[in-house]
């Protein structure tokens, strides 16, 4: 008998649906292992007054790493090999890659006013304290209308909407794909 043996290295939870994916198409569990690495690393640091820093970094690696076998002298090997690699060249992808958004005009905004206020400066020294704190301060007032407090309400109704949007156009988008997913392992399974 014949065997051919994949490993899967997957996150602490999803072993089960990888075992029992692979099974509709002919895959036995061979094994498991749970890897739990974690690495420090230090480093010192000495400054001018004499004084020493010591920062430690700790990386963690944890992870299950599944060995399956199938035998590869079956009746139906072949089928089963084709129908595999269709149904995982069928791509979920990312239903709701809608990120925050950025406050780019209350930043632009608070520049400009500070750009404006170091010029006055420069410019009229003996206006001191107007002409810096006037635009600091008003670039604060308009920097909260334009990213603040009452746009966040709005923008966050909007970005939920959006989110929502966005998944149901990826469902309706995906539906025949994750159909297709669903016959192939009903034919796979119908093999075995």
């Amino acid at each position: 008998m014949a065997t051919e043996t994949k490993i899967f290295n997957v996150n602490p939870g999803e072993d089960a649906d990888v075992i029992n994916t692979m099974a509709n198409f002919g895959w036995e569990l061979f094994g498991t292992q749970e890897i739990h690495n974690q690495k420090s690393e230090s480093v010192e640091t000495t400054k001018m007054d004499g004084t020493t820093r010591i920062d430690t970094t700790i990386t963690t690696m944890h992870y299950i790493r599944i060995t399956l076998q199938r035998d590869n002298g079956r009746e139906a090997y072949s089928n089963l090999v084709q129908l595999e690699k269709e149904f995982f060249s069928l791509n979920t992808g990312n239903p709701t890659n809608v990120e925050k958004g950025s406050n780019l005009p209350a930043y632009l905004t608070t520049a400009v006013f500070l750009g404006v206020s170091f010029l006055s400066f420069k410019i009229i020294t003996w206006l001191w304290t107007s002409a810096f704190w006037i635009p600091l301060f008003l670039s604060i007032i308009i920097s909260s209308f334009v990213g603040g407090t009452f746009m966040n309400s709005e923008y966050y109704q909007s970005n939920e909407k959006l989110k929502q949007d966005c998944q149901e156009a990826w469902e309706a988008h995906n539906a025949p794909m994750f159909q297709r997913r669903e016959e192939i392992l009903k034919e796979a399974k119908a093999l075995l």
